[in-house]
């Protein structure tokens, strides 16, 4: 069997347009002469030797990390200019060597101008921060016990500026908690510095939101997210925490937000209520109100309801099965169906091309209900769609010594390939690479993420992981589908084969019986 493929050495003669071809080979030609072993250089930055290895074989880049990426040319800097090869650096970077230095060197290593767009760099920094959970169930952070409650004589119906509507902010959550508020209903086109900016207002925010969601209290928020990716990840990041604690519904506006003013409700229906509508950029001397009557909250309401109408939601909180069945409902006219691509990363091969055979093999109730959900999506994408499955194939080692795991299926059961039903398994993917044009596998070097699932296209995006208490998370924004689709298939064209040589690649390291 193989090992893993690692990209084209740059010691070796090449042309100059192939030095700059991408940060993985630039990195790893410059480990490979200086001598550094992925674990010298990981213990060196501070990672794990595992990500030093995925961004020498171009599986991951360091672009959504600029610290760590200054922290790697830093530590190859001084270990060459240690060693004296700064002069076989200069040939390798085609620089004069009075040209060399610190500067230029990380320049040089560094430049991510030819490699990913915005939107999968910012879908890859999302997943980053996902791949960090490690628990089994997550809880959001206790609040802090002795933090008193402020603002309960504020009997003010009007605030200035940003510095009022925090004031404002604190009471009505503070409020909230005291009552243990049923529901909160949030909307706000303001840009978020006001939330953001100040540290110790945002600190108590996140207290006092944590303790409303361990009440109990139900929030409905309609994020205005439409500007750019950069912000809506930034949004999602802020609120994730809060997210886990299945008290809150995201939704996003699908309308623009007004180019002159900025809309903020905040209501707690029947109680209180924020609102302001500042001219946008004229933020620090707007009027923000602070409503109680009936008649006004009412009317607010309405408002809210009417921007709800314009809502859908951002993420979706689902268990595995009830994911599943709703990627299955998705009603798609013939031609969409056709143009879109479902396409599967992850660290193991899929239960949606295990074969029966192997399935039966493993003779788990567990496993026979998960296989079969799985395989409907596939079945379904062979018909009318496109399916690729994006795994890393097993080292004779990992294999050999009955460490490589079936795709999660349960959270009390994990079984092992032998070698015999993962070969199997492999032969599968061979015959429906044969059989079906609609299937497509791309053999990846290592997995990006070891734990981590990614179901992408473009009208949903599903992320499994086994900190998460409800399996999964769908995204639906339009524009974070198309960025984690284009995520994923940078992933499958780094590591193309065409389909004759794959097969080939396939059937001579597993010979079908």
């Amino acid at each position: 069997m193989a090992r893993k493929g690692t990209p084209p050495n740059l010691t070796k003669p090449v042309k100059k347009s192939n030095i700059r071809h991408s940060y993985g080979i630039r990195l790893n030609a410059v480990m490979d002469f200086a001598e550094i072993s992925n674990i010298r250089l990981s213990l060196a930055v501070n990672v794990d030797a595992s990500l030093i290895s995925r961004f020498r074989t171009g599986i991951r880049t360091p672009q959504t990390n600029p610290v760590l990426a200054k922290s790697i040319s830093e530590a190859l800097w001084t270990q060459i200019e240690k060693k004296n090869l700064l002069t076989e650096l200069s040939h390798i970077m085609d620089v004069s060597p009075e040209l060399l230095d610190r500067i230029a060197f990380h320049t040089w290593l560094c430049d991510f101008s030819d490699e990913r767009d915005e939107g999968a760099m910012q879908a890859e920094l999302l997943m980053d921060s996902l791949e960090s959970l490690t628990s089994k169930k997550i809880t959001i952070f206790p609040p802090s016990e002795s933090a008193p409650l402020t603002s309960l004589d504020d009997t003010r119906t009007i605030y200035s500026g940003i510095s009022g509507l925090r004031d404002a902010v604190i009471r009505f959550l503070e409020m909230a908690l005291q009552d243990h508020a049923e529901e909160l209903l949030l909307y706000s086109e303001q840009n978020m510095d006001w939330m953001t900016e100040d540290p110790d207002f945002r600190l108590k925010w996140a207290s006092l939101m944590v303790s409303c969601l361990q009440n109990g209290t139900k929030i409905r928020i309609i994020h205005n997210i439409e500007r750019d990716l950069l912000e809506m990840y930034e949004a999602i990041a802020a609120w994730f925490p809060l997210y886990l604690s299945g008290n809150i519904e995201p939704y996003y506006n699908t309308k623009e937000k007004g180019s002159r003013t900025a809309l903020t409700i905040f209501l707690r229906p029947h109680h209180a209520c924020i609102t302001g509508n500042p001219a946008i950029g004229h933020e620090e001397t707007a009027i923000y109100h602070y409503h109680v009557s009936d008649s006004v909250l009412d009317g607010y309401q309405e408002t809210f309801n009417a921007l709800m109408e314009d809502a859908k939601p951002l993420i979706k909180f689902k268990s595995r099965y009830t994911a599943l069945d709703e990627i299955n409902s998705i009603s798609l006219d013939a031609r969409t169906r056709r143009k879109s691509e479902i396409v599967l990363v992850q660290p193991v091969l899929s239960l949606a091309s295990m074969p029966e055979e192997v399935m039966r093999r493993f003779a788990s109730p567990a496993l026979e209900k998960a296989w079969h959900q799985e395989h409907e999506i596939l079945e379904d994408a062979l018909i009318t769609r496109s399916f690729s499955e994006c795994v890393p194939l097993a080292s004779d080692e990992t294999l050999y010594q009955g460490i490589i795991p079936v795709e999660r299926f349960s959270d009390t059961e994990t079984l092992f390939y032998t070698p015999e039903l993962y070969a199997l398994h492999v032969n599968h993917i061979t015959r429906l690479l044969r059989e079906h044009p609609n299937y497509n596998f791309c053999a990846l070097s290592e997995a990006p993420f070891d734990n981590i699932k990614i179901l992408a296209s473009s009208e949903y995006t599903l992320i499994f992981h086994p900190a998460f208490s409800t399996d999964s998370i769908c995204f639906l924004h339009p524009l974070m589908c198309r960025a984690f689709s284009f995520w994923a298939k940078n992933l499958q064209k780094q590591a193309h084969q065409n389909r004759a040589t794959l097969i080939r690649h396939l059937t001579l390291r597993y010979p079908e019986e």
